[in-house]
């Protein structure tokens, strides 16, 4: 084989093993160049993310409180107006009261008794006891009204008990 041959060869060689180590930084340094880029962008978001989640809090925080009663018939105290019963003391209020009326709601269907009870607690709610729901009312932070009708629901059941009808419906 003839030197110049070889020669070229190897120069050759050197060029394109010299090409692709520039080649190869040049790809590296991109590389290096878009983790750089992509690492600025995911702290960015991370950013982003932290507003977000700070105003679905905020959403969350301003949407109205679960409700006392349920729905269903008859109506029920909901998990938070049980909770709110016995911060209040007015599940005591209703055992204290319901002897005291048993003779009122001897005759009564559960559906007059329940109306009874909302009436009484409305209306007919002596001075003493009308302070401690509002006493009661204001230690939980909520209305009079409210706190009311969870004390009519007590006074129901507890009045509904007392004249032996299912208990299973009222719970």
């Amino acid at each position: 084989m003839p030197e110049w041959l070889t020669l070229t060869a190897v120069v050759a060689l050197t060029i394109a093993v010299i090409s692709a180590i520039a080649k190869f930084s040049r790809w590296s340094g991109q590389v290096d160049s878009d983790r750089a880029s992509f690492k600025k962008f995911m702290d960015e978001m991370t950013g982003e993310m932290k507003e977000v989640r700070n105003d679905i809090k905020k959403i969350f925080q301003r949407l109205p409180p679960e409700r006392l009663t349920a729905s269903s018939s008859p109506v029920q105290l909901t998990n938070r107006g049980k909770r709110i019963a016995d911060e209040s003391g007015m599940d005591k209020l209703a055992v204290r009261l319901a002897p005291g009326l048993l003779a009122e709601v001897n005759d009564f269907e559960p559906f007059e008794v329940h109306d009874f009870c909302l009436d009484y607690v409305k209306v007919k709610l002596p001075e003493p006891e009308r302070r401690e729901l509002a006493r009661g009312a204001f230690s939980v932070g909520i209305s009079k009204d409210d706190l009311g009708t969870v004390l009519a629901i007590l006074l129901r059941n507890q009045l509904l008990r007392l004249l032996e009808h299912d208990s299973s419906s009222i719970e």
